[in-house]
């Protein structure tokens, strides 16, 4: 995507159109957080679109990710994303803060031993602890504290499926797999520090 569009629901089938951004790059990924929309751009930049006054701030991640990544994530005070494979905790000035422990959570990633970095980062509610379903093969959930990247735990599905995708809220992960012939649902515990 290179623009995004700001619709008012007037009703299940009518909207109307409230503004026209132009994001000035190609975006990649987008959270949004109440009144921000957090817009991550394939030049590892990040640009920041308030939706009271559709005025528009950019900072640049010190540890630019992968160009092509769309795995990142935000809360609005930590922001996660993949820098050659391996996933960067920054602040949000863009300030890399720490790494996330990859020793634990390796598999190969686009012919390389690394990070796969094709599912977006959930962050928890309580912002200590990011969160990861691994894309392809079987489903893993990782969980990592943001304070300092330490890796509390994965769990492996059974199933398998061409993508993994989780959600976060209320403590609970939800976790899909999704295949040719198959459709798996988890809900799992973010696990104790």
């Amino acid at each position: 995507a290179t623009s995004f569009r700001v619709y008012n629901i007037n009703s299940p089938t009518s909207f109307t159109l409230l503004h026209t951004h132009t994001v000035g790059g190609v975006a990649t990924m987008a959270t949004q957080i109440e009144n921000q929309f957090y817009i991550h751009r394939n030049n590892g930049n990040v640009q920041i679109l308030n939706l009271d006054d559709y005025t528009s701030t950019n900072f640049t991640l010190s540890a630019t990710p992968l160009a092509t990544t769309s795995c990142a994530g935000t809360n609005g005070t930590h922001y996660v994303a993949v820098s050659a494979y391996v996933p960067k905790v920054f602040d949000m000035t863009g300030t890399h803060v720490c790494d996330l422990d990859n020793s634990s959570y390796r598999w190969a990633a686009q012919g390389a031993d690394g990070f796969q970095d094709g599912a977006k980062f959930q962050i928890t509610e309580d912002g200590l602890h990011v969160i990861q379903a691994k894309s392809g093969g079987d489903t893993r959930v990782s969980v990592w504290r943001i304070a300092d990247g330490y890796w509390v735990g994965s769990h492996d599905s059974q199933e398998t499926g061409a993508f993994g995708y989780c959600h976060y809220a209320g403590g609970i992960v939800a976790s899909i797999a999704t295949g040719s012939a198959d459709v798996a649902l988890q809900l799992l515990t973010v696990p104790a520090l």
